[in-house]
């Protein structure tokens, strides 16, 4: 496990306001690194022209060359009112530590949109961005859509009073589902499991990796919600490994949750299980729901979950967010794990499905593309064990190093367990045959 996530860079953002309340939001081209088809305030990273006599200096510099060039607004870097800070959260692969500015133009301030560094930008009131938001209409980052709520319920004071000060915000991309990311031990590059809380008045949570302390942060995210002992209905699991399931013990301790999961889950954890799911099994949250989708390979019971007022999947660790998933033969299957990801393709297309939040990394938007190059990816690299047994190796070091020779710096114990995966399920289909520690053509 690497000790920590990517370090955040420094940045800086810019809430431009007219004297009607309206505040100016970009929209990113879906080719950026960061956020890409999504509404944001005019910003960026910090560059050497922008370093000044201080931090809040270079980032006030920052924020107004930004500005600039991005909307061709010329504020004053002195005029650049501090509105708070946010950091990228930990599951992320590029992080920043954004220094927010508010600034007040005039009612004639018309930005001009810089392509191709942006696709589009409006002036809307903060209520009506929100609304947008909740109608599935316009995409926006959890720390914008966070500060559009201060502005909505209690103004430009409300994110001025933030000041230079880091603030917590609920990571929430769309209504009614809330991500925690809470640090396991987990495999690398990740650091850390998402833990999700769905629902409104009603709720779920789903994947709790982490026992106290690390279980801290989605205990204050309920907390933040006003959560009774009551209103957790579930503790739902997509399958038994140790760092999906940590926390489930001090959960049910402190709720009156029933905890869910598949019945091959259940064989392998403890508390015992209140609910056993099965295919269109539904938990009922009232105004949201968690179907389970059975989606083995990876571990087995391995369970998905449906979201569909959401338009949303949970997809466990049948995809992650970066990398991909270690399907360990001792307990896994290939086969299997090369089925579901076929099938949760089709399910994205045909649901609609707009949303897959993975236990590991960030979420993925238009996640049925994702499961299909998963899915070919697993294909090519079965192409390469197969290539390697047909081109003379016999045991799994050989066959390892040749199948993975565009990764040499990957864990062996990693690539050799993903080896092991492909040759059963060559051996499963006739291609390859073995006879103890060696494999030959079939």
């Amino acid at each position: 496990m690497d000790d920590h996530p990517p370090d955040p860079d420094p940045s800086a953002v810019v809430i431009l306001r007219r004297p009607d309340g309206e505040i100016y939001l970009v929209r990113r081209p879906r080719s950026a690194s960061f956020f890409p088809g999504f509404h944001a305030f005019p910003g960026g990273g910090v560059e050497p022209e922008d370093e000044a006599e201080d931090q809040l200096a270079t980032l006030r510099a920052c924020a107004a060359r930004e500005l600039r060039e991005e909307t061709r607004v010329e504020v004053s870097p002195d005029e650049l009112a501090p509105a708070g800070v946010v950091v990228t959260p930990p599951f992320s692969p590029i992080r920043y530590r954004t220094q927010f500015f508010l600034a007040d133009v005039d009612a004639a301030c018309e930005p001009e949109p810089s392509e191709p560094e942006l696709a589009g930008g409006s002036w809307t009131t903060p209520a009506a961005a929100i609304e947008g938001w909740e109608a599935g209409e316009v995409k926006l980052p959890p720390p914008v859509i966070h500060t559009l709520e201060l502005l909505a319920d209690d103004g430009p004071q409300a994110v001025r009073a933030r000041g230079t000060e880091v603030d917590s915000f609920p990571i929430t991309f769309l209504p009614g589902l809330r991500v925690e990311p809470l640090e396991t031990s987990t495999l690398p590059p990740h650091t850390h499991t998402n833990a999700f809380v769905v629902g409104e008045d009603e709720l779920a949570v789903v994947d709790p990796g982490a026992g106290p302390p690390e279980l801290d942060p989605l205990l204050d995210a309920l907390d933040a919600l006003e959560t009774d002992a009551e209103d957790l209905a579930y503790v739902a699991l997509t399958h038994h490994h140790g760092d999906h399931v940590g926390g489930v013990q001090a959960l049910l301790e402190e709720f009156d949750a029933e905890l869910a999961c598949s019945p091959a889950t259940a064989e392998r954890i403890e508390p015992e299980a209140d609910v056993l799911l099965a295919e269109g099994d539904e938990l009922d949250l009232g105004e949201h729901a968690l179907v389970a989708l059975e989606t083995p390979g990876h571990a087995p019971g391995h369970l998905a979950f449906h979201v569909p007022q959401a338009r949303a999947v949970l997809p466990g660790d049948l995809v992650a967010g970066i990398g991909t998933v270690l399907v360990d033969p001792d307990e896994g299957d290939m086969a299997a794990y090369m089925d579901s990801l076929a099938r949760m393709a089709d399910l994205c297309e045909d649901e609609g499905v707009r949303l897959a939040f993975p236990a590991h990394g960030p979420p993925v938007f238009g996640p049925g593309q994702t499961f299909r190059d998963t899915l070919e990816h697993r294909r090519e690299r079965e192409v390469e064990v197969l290539d390697a047994v047909e081109a003379g190796a016999r045991q799994l070091p050989a066959i390892a190093r040749r199948a993975y020779e565009d990764k040499p710096k990957a864990p062996t114990q990693l690539t050799h367990a993903s080896t092991r995966a492909h040759l059963a399920k060559l051996v499963d289909d006739g291609a390859v045959t073995v006879d103890g520690d060696r494999w030959e053509p079939g």
